[in-house]
């Protein structure tokens, strides 16, 4: 009986004082400020429950919606490293027909745009190796032509020298043959 009594007397208290409360502020013409005036301690500890009770589900709510959010968030940069990283992997493989979409203009897109230029620039020196290689393969065959015609030029050069020589060598044989001839009238011209 006597813990009933000390409850008693406090919710006595607490009643007048929310009563006080709630006059000194009607008395200013303030309505709607201040606290209700309860009739008894078990009111306010039920209002007081559920004050608590709707706190806690807030809190939970709030901390699941902040986790879920983030997981979301971390996941989606998950996801556009990962196609970074498969575009990578393409690359080293040799093929130059990937290309990242840059879906925004954070860190990650920035990446993806410049991956995609890497990308051209590394096709574009590809393109300009090719056109020197062809232009060096029709300098070669260029080159080719015209050492062949000079080959050829030498090699009739050499044959007309060989014909020169030979006909060297019949006039040689004729003017000996003409120089024996006269040898031999001029002998005979001085036995007579």
């Amino acid at each position: 009986t006597d813990i009933i009594e000390i409850v008693n007397k406090q919710t006595q208290q607490m009643s007048e004082y929310f009563a006080s409360y709630l006059n000194i502020n009607e008395s200013k013409g303030l309505r709607g400020l201040g606290f209700y005036l309860l009739k008894d301690n078990m009111a306010l500890v039920s209002s007081l429950d559920k004050l608590q009770t709707i706190s806690v589900i807030l809190a939970v709510a709030i901390t699941l919606f902040v986790f879920f959010t983030s997981y979301v968030f971390a996941e989606s940069i998950k996801i556009a490293i990962d196609k970074v990283v498969d575009g990578f992997d393409k690359l080293s493989e040799g093929d130059l027909t990937v290309q990242l979409k840059a879906m925004s203009k954070d860190e990650i897109g920035k990446l993806s745009s410049s991956f995609n230029v890497l990308i051209q620039n590394i096709k574009d020196i590809i393109e300009n190796v090719k056109e020197v290689s062809h232009e060096m393969a029709r300098s070669g065959q260029t080159l080719f032509k015209v050492i062949e015609e000079t080959s050829e030029s030498v090699k009739k050069m050499i044959h007309s020298s060989q014909e020169i020589k030979q006909q060297s060598e019949i006039q040689v044989a004729s003017l000996d043959k003409t120089g024996n001839s006269i040898t031999q009238l001029f002998d005979m011209i001085n036995i007579t």
